[in-house]
């Protein structure tokens, strides 16, 4: 099966990137992703070292109550090689359970194929999930398009920004209202079921005095 060389704008894009962000391979069945870059903020959100994660699938970060179904949506965009978001329960190194917003964006190749996959990865916070996520958007957008800029009309590859449709106006802010309105029924949607209902059974299990859950309000 071919191996495509990594563009070395997407590499570099990757490793400066002041988010979590990741850049896989995208040959090979789902499961079989390798790590090939991450960024500083990466590598401290999950509490691995890079030699840790490096040349791993990020499947590695799952555990005990990762969601089927989530893991599922993720398999189906790999499988069409697509781009797409969904909400994952990952793991840090230290055991803490997170909740994982990745936003897979696929880079083509000159033949229109899917070489590798570039993933944005937001820890959900229990308050002010919607205006965080904004932020984050914000970023991802400026850095992404800076690389689109930085690309060249020759370069053999593109990174189609499909997953970002409808949230930015022209000058690249985030259309308010309508944005934020997008952006908390992404969160309810890509919950899988009810991420907070899980978590909010989760901790009544634990402390019925401590239970709560996510914070969707768009401010």
């Amino acid at each position: 099966m071919r191996q495509f060389q990594v563009p070395p704008e997407v590499f570099a894009c990757v490793k400066r990137a002041p988010i979590p962000m990741s850049l896989t391979g995208a040959v090979g069945a789902p499961g079989n992703q390798p790590l090939l870059a991450g960024s500083a903020a990466l590598f401290e959100m999950t509490g691995y070292p890079p030699a840790a994660l490096i040349g791993k699938d990020l499947r590695f970060l799952q555990g005990a109550e990762s969601q089927p179904a989530a893991i599922a949506e993720l398999v189906r965009m790999i499988e069409l090689k697509s781009g797409g978001d969904v909400m994952l329960i990952n793991y840090r190194a230290s055991g803490e359970r997170w909740d994982n917003y990745m936003t897979l964006f696929p880079v083509l190749s000159a033949q229109e194929m899917t070489s590798h996959y570039i993933g944005a990865h937001f820890d959900v916070p229990e308050d002010g999930a919607v205006e965080a996520l904004a932020q984050h958007y914000e970023t991802l957008h400026d850095i992404l398009t800076t690389l689109e800029s930085a690309r060249g009309a020759t370069a053999a590859w593109r990174v189609p920004l499909t997953p970002l449709d409808g949230l930015f106006d022209q000058p690249g802010r985030l259309i308010d209202k309508a944005a934020r309105r997008l952006l908390l029924a992404r969160l309810r949607s890509v919950s899988v079921g009810g991420l907070r209902e899980q978590r909010r059974a989760a901790d009544v299990k634990q402390d019925r005095s401590t239970a709560r859950g996510f914070d969707f309000s768009a401010r």
